[in-house]
């Protein structure tokens, strides 16, 4: 028969007081805390885990009356009990705090893991801060109560391309592209453009990057002559998200990579470290600064670019850009 031992709620979590009750409990699972005294401290979490596997039963209280407690007591309760049961039932001990941590047995180091529900909004500064270089592990609960694991980790990505030296390159903006006769090596050495006919034809974002850089110089069809700032504003207009695609578009470029539209996979950019013959090891959604985005959002991204074996990167706009990388895994 199962053992089943008695706690008693202190300070906000069950309190198991027996030293000897205390010390089987831990030692299956190393769950919970102990005190200087031998007794265990629980989650709420820790102690539900526990009576639903009718090893634990809290003094006074019903099922029903603990579940009440658990939910006034413990942000997010039922979030964070389903990804603990699940961790469990895979065979990690976790301890469950602030942020819960996960080793599987008989390994040394283990891995933060963060419950998150999928309708909950979340803010790109909040993710950034907690993934850190290392990375963390975002478990998002969906309305079913399944779970799917996100590793979510700063990124610097960073390519060898030595930007296109060239000048003097003239092109004319239409409505949403520009094209070239003259464009010497533009195309070639830059990976700018595609040649269509005589005449390279260049995005828009490309034409304002090149008149930054004083790479190219662009007019209008009525022969004005355009800045890379009037572009932009022209872009805008049509194009809200122009301007935070510019940012990251120009950070990408500054860092070495060769950036592409990203249309045909759902996203802004798709992105190449050598040249445009090897594959692309990036997709990149640009966002502006303040970000506050959805679960959702992020798994769609995610799913694509793993339907084409490449990374999802996460681009804030921001005056120095940052980037998350973000990975299914299967625990």
């Amino acid at each position: 028969m199962r053992e089943s031992f008695t706690g008693i709620i202190s300070d906000g979590r069950v309190l198991v007081e027996d030293v000897v009750e205390a010390g089987k409990i831990h030692s299956k699972g190393q769950t919970g805390k102990f005190t200087d005294g031998g007794r265990l401290f629980l989650t709420f979490v820790e102690a539900f885990y526990l009576m639903n596997e009718g090893k634990l039963r809290v003094e006074n209280l019903s099922v029903d009356e603990f579940l009440k407690m658990a939910v006034n007591e413990t942000e997010d309760f039922e979030v964070r009990y389903i990804v603990y049961h699940d961790l469990r039932k895979r065979g990690f001990i976790v301890a469950d705090g602030e942020h819960m941590k996960a080793v599987r047995g008989g390994e040394k180091d283990g891995f933060a893991v963060i419950p998150v529900y999928e309708r909950v909004p979340f803010s790109f500064d909040d993710i950034y801060m907690k993934a850190g270089n290392m990375g963390s592990i975002f478990a998002v609960v969906d309305g079913d109560g399944d779970l799917t694991y996100y590793h979510v980790k700063a990124e610097e990505p960073e390519g060898p391309l030595e930007e296109f030296s060239g000048e003097g390159i003239s092109i004319v903006l239409l409505e949403e592209m520009g094209f070239a006769k003259d464009f010497g090596e533009l195309h070639r050495e830059g990976f700018y453009g595609k040649i269509i006919g005589k005449n390279l034809h260049l995005s828009a974002i490309e034409c304002a990057y090149l008149v930054k850089r004083g790479i190219a110089e662009v007019r209008d069809v009525g022969g004005r002559k355009r800045s890379a700032g009037s572009i932009v504003k022209k872009m805008k207009r049509r194009d809200p998200e122009f301007g935070q695609k510019m940012r990251i578009y120009g950070d990408l470029r500054d860092r070495g990579l060769i950036v592409k539209t990203g249309f045909k996979y759902g996203t802004h950019f798709r992105v190449y470290v050598r040249d445009i013959e090897h594959h692309a090891p990036y997709l990149v959604h640009a966002v502006p600064e303040n970000y506050t985005g959805t679960w959702p959002e992020i798994s769609r991204g995610v799913r694509l670019a793993h339907g084409v074996k490449k990374d999802f990167l996460l681009a804030e706009a921001s005056k120095k850009p940052r980037y998350l990388k973000i990975k299914r895994v299967r625990l």
